[in-house]
């Protein structure tokens, strides 16, 4: 399903980020709302990254951080049942080589349309964090993926949050 212009300018309208500190003139950011057709998908792009859309991958200013975009067929009839899977997957990965993954938390998260889905913060013990957004859509996983070293989670949650809550499927 074709994701229609109406759409994105509501979900712009939406999406707006508004930041006031006391004392300061307020900053607006127009949303950079992108619209990825072949996958029925789109989301806010945040000010200063850019998008690979080719490769499916978003990237901070400087590089210092990624969410990967990924849709799949899968076997899986829900979106928890999928992130209880692959986060059991990419632990028995990560073991492979050493190193430990620890769900710090899990929980339910909707799009801006109201499709359910999961969202799952890891800690991976050689220093990144990941937070992986899963959706499902009539047997296709959406998976959003933003990691970064645990030490830059602070400074880039906002924008891995307007990226993670902005993503809608059609």
């Amino acid at each position: 399903m074709a994701i229609t212009w109406f759409r994105a300018v509501l979900l712009a309208s939406i999406c707006c980020v508004v930041t006031a500190l006391p004392g300061a003139a307020q900053s607006v950011f127009e949303p950079d709302v992108r619209l990825w057709p072949d996958i029925g998908a789109s989301f806010v792009l945040p000010p200063g990254w850019t998008a690979d859309e080719g490769a499916g991958q978003l990237w901070a200013p400087d590089r210092t951080a990624l969410c990967g975009m990924q849709t799949a067929a899968v076997a899986f009839a829900t979106a928890s049942d999928l992130a209880d899977w692959m986060t059991a997957y990419t632990a028995e990965q990560f073991a492979a080589q050493g190193v430990e993954q620890v769900v710090v938390e899990k929980r339910d998260v909707a799009t801006p349309s109201g499709r359910t889905g999961v969202a799952v913060l890891v800690d991976i013990r050689n220093g990144g964090r990941s937070q992986r957004v899963f959706h499902m859509r009539g047997g296709i996983a959406h998976l959003v993926d933003c990691e970064c070293l645990a030490s830059d989670w602070d400074r880039l949650a906002d924008s891995f949050r307007t990226i993670q809550s902005s993503y809608d499927i059609d």
